[in-house]
């Protein structure tokens, strides 16, 4: 493809999800994966990996290299073939507990997990959140911590030129399938 097709902003879609490596032991993968959301190369390639006994112990840990170089990148774009270009992450699609566990929130299954409104959610054999017009979140009431109780600390990613609601869909097999609304 000529470099004169390439837009002039790359947007990188990124998913985070862990893997169980064997059904024997409780070592998995967690690798950071990356797709041009905006051109047309559909290749899915690995931006970084995670080896261990269990999930990463820290978020923060986990994300570190991979935000420190998506700042540079936001900051500075690059160049390639003589042409520079500008940088933006697009999204993030992993699914529920991954998406948890890298914005530091409450999980599908507490009572203030729900990602995308502000509401308690109630025991019927498992949490679900049944409130239709529950107030929503925002990105900066998301930073400004204004539902104190979903946070379970700081996220990294909130380093990064994000939405932090809005850039991190929510994913159907934990909302439909498993019930939760």
């Amino acid at each position: 493809m000529p470099v004169e097709d390439i837009p002039p902003t790359i947007e990188i879609l990124i998913n985070i999800d862990g893997i169980p490596i064997s059904k024997s032991s409780g070592d998995q993968f967690w690798p950071i994966l990356g797709k041009i959301g905006n051109w047309k190369i559909l290749k899915v390639f690995i931006i970084g990996l995670y080896c261990g006994i269990a999930k990463p112990e820290s978020c923060d840990i986990y994300l570190a290299d991979f935000v420190a170089e998506a700042q540079e990148l936001e900051q500075n774009g690059f160049s390639f073939k003589g042409k520079h270009y500008q940088f933006k992450l697009s999204a993030f699609a992993c699914d529920t507990p991954a998406r948890s566990f890298i914005l530091n929130i409450k999980g599908h299954t507490g009572y203030f997990g729900c990602p995308k409104c502000i509401q308690q959610g109630d025991y019927e054999g498992r949490v679900v959140f049944l409130e239709r017009n529950a107030p929503l979140r925002t990105n900066e009431s998301f930073r400004n911590r204004i539902h104190e109780v979903h946070h379970n600390g700081d996220s990294i990613l909130e380093l990064l030129d994000l939405d932090m609601v809005l850039d991190f869909p929510v994913d159907p097999m934990h909302l439909v399938d498993l019930g939760v609304c």
